[in-house]
């Protein structure tokens, strides 16, 4: 008895430390990938005869990373957005819809172009004139004949606004308020409508939409511009909810979560591949929050 207990004791403290050892390697390994790849970009940013490198998305996709901006970093070292990446492998499909709103340079058009092949659609919008050339430029880069671009914003109206374009690289960060990163921005007049003048183009989609909203607080604006759409197309939502940026706004969150309540959406949060359904908070820090119908 006593030799048995002395074996399953052995037994149990080497799963222990084989399984130390193993999540030793996988913190080595994560530690290793991140100086390996902020060392490459700093050879990158030395050398002053570039502005941009072509970099290698996934397969056959590429995407042109600026040196004059702050989102390319974390793409170049493979750290941006990986979970929503995931959650969008997994839910489009050849002949689906997606729509980019708040698109940048085309990080996530890109990958979902892909994805739709040429019977799907993507629909990418970027307000800032530098940085919608930038989403072309990316676009044209891979050949992509079923990408359609529009350089505007969308929100709850159909007009004109001002709009706070970076001087400095945080053109991630571009809002219709003064954003908290970066020192210098200039006010630009930009063009505004709502989703709901694209329903036509999105219609013929119904039930195979996705749609990412990602505009630095304004996204209860540009969710009310949406109402039809979202009333008879039934479209899955990823929307940021990040109370930091709605300052500005007299929308909050909160009023974000219960406006998508009124459309029939619940919200979800992306937990290891799970969808784990998501209480209203008084405050939200930063996330991506999954909304769903039938779900």
């Amino acid at each position: 008895m006593i030799n048995k207990l002395k074996q399953w004791i052995k037994n149990q403290l080497r799963f222990i430390v084989r399984s130390e050892i193993e999540e030793l390697k996988k913190k080595l390994s994560i530690e290793f990938s991140h100086l390996y790849f902020e060392y490459r970009w700093k050879e990158i940013e030395k050398d002053k005869s570039i502005t941009k490198i072509v970099y290698n998305l996934k397969d056959d996709i590429f995407i042109n990373l600026y040196k004059d901006s702050y989102l390319s970093y974390p793409i170049f070292a493979q750290q941006f957005e990986k979970e929503t990446i995931e959650f969008i492998s997994s839910n489009l499909s050849a002949g689906d819809c997606f729509i980019d709103i708040g698109a940048n340079i085309g990080f996530f058009s890109l990958i979902a172009a892909d994805m739709v092949e040429n019977n799907g659609v993507v629909i990418s919008f970027e307000p800032t004139e530098t940085t919608y050339n930038k989403l072309r430029e990316n676009v044209v880069l891979n050949n992509f004949e079923n990408t359609q671009c529009f350089n505007l914003a969308l929100s709850d109206f159909d007009g004109t606004s001002t709009f706070n374009v970076s001087l400095d690289g945080h053109d991630a960060f571009n809002s219709f308020s003064l954003p908290h990163h970066g020192e210098h921005y200039i006010e630009q007049e930009i063009e505004v409508k709502k989703l709901d003048n694209y329903y036509s183009l999105i219609q013929p989609y119904k039930n195979k939409i996705l749609i990412k909203v990602d505009v630095e607080g304004w996204e209860y604006s540009v969710i009310k511009g949406a109402e039809k759409i979202l009333s008879d197309l039934d479209p899955v939502l990823i929307l940021e909810f990040n109370d930091e940026n709605t300052i500005h706004s007299s929308k909050k969150c909160t009023d974000l979560y219960a406006l998508l309540n009124t459309y029939g959406y619940k919200l979800y949060s992306l937990n290891d591949h799970s969808l784990i359904p998501k209480k209203n908070e008084g405050y939200f820090t930063y996330q991506n929050l999954i909304a769903k119908k039938n779900f």
